[in-house]
């Protein structure tokens, strides 16, 4: 089993974590938005499992490259089982432009929302368009989350729950302003405090 992070200092901390399942556990630093055949063979992989990483990376244009280094690093018919908190419809919009969907799971959590296991399949087929299909979805995506028009429906709201002579909000209150409702499907208000907290926040914004 190989484990692949972006962070140096990640990589030597599993491998001292682990140095007595080195012989079946190996730990690699690389950049899976980049050609990284280096650490995987193009076609050697049988499987990749992916915690997340795809989520953390469609606010950015490193989604597609990350799709197409999975797909390179995939043998014809290995399989690409993505963990997200994103919606089935939404992930598959991309992931069907290099895989098929063998099966969906809802994964129930006992603290926040519930999250998706997609399992996916590399077909027979070769792609040689392909990294160019996954980049043209990118540029469909709207990159900015914050537009004008919803920052100043932000404000107006903050301004119109604040209680005369408060300066913030509860976190609850917050909360409802500030996270959308299909943002609210894959973040949590137990989330929101959490995070919150863990940045030196108190209970109110």
């Amino acid at each position: 089993v190989m484990s692949i992070h972006n962070d140096e200092e990640v990589v030597s901390h599993m491998k001292a974590q682990h140095e007595d399942l080195k012989a079946a556990l190996s730990f690699h630093q690389a950049d899976l938005t980049a050609p990284c055949s280096h650490v995987v063979a193009d076609g050697a992989a049988d499987l990749v499992v992916d915690k997340s990483t795809l989520d953390c990376l469609l606010c950015s244009e490193g989604a597609p490259k990350l799709v197409h280094n999975i797909y390179r690093m995939l043998r014809v018919g290995g399989c690409y089982v993505v963990i997200s908190f994103h919606q089935k419809e939404f992930l598959m919009s991309l992931l069907s432009l290099a895989f098929s969907i063998e099966s969906a799971i809802d994964l129930q959590r006992d603290v926040g929302p519930d999250v998706l296991a997609l399992v996916l399949r590399k077909g027979t087929e070769e792609l040689p368009e392909l990294q160019k299909a996954l980049d043209a979805w990118n540029v469909q995506m709207p990159k900015d989350l914050m537009s004008e028009t919803r920052r100043e429906a932000l404000e107006a709201d903050w301004l119109q729950r604040l209680r005369p002579g408060a300066s913030a909000l509860p976190l609850s209150e917050a909360y409802e302003v500030m996270i959308s409702s299909s943002e609210k499907r894959e973040y949590s208000l137990s989330d929101f405090e959490q995070d919150v907290a863990d940045h030196g926040g108190t209970a109110e914004l």
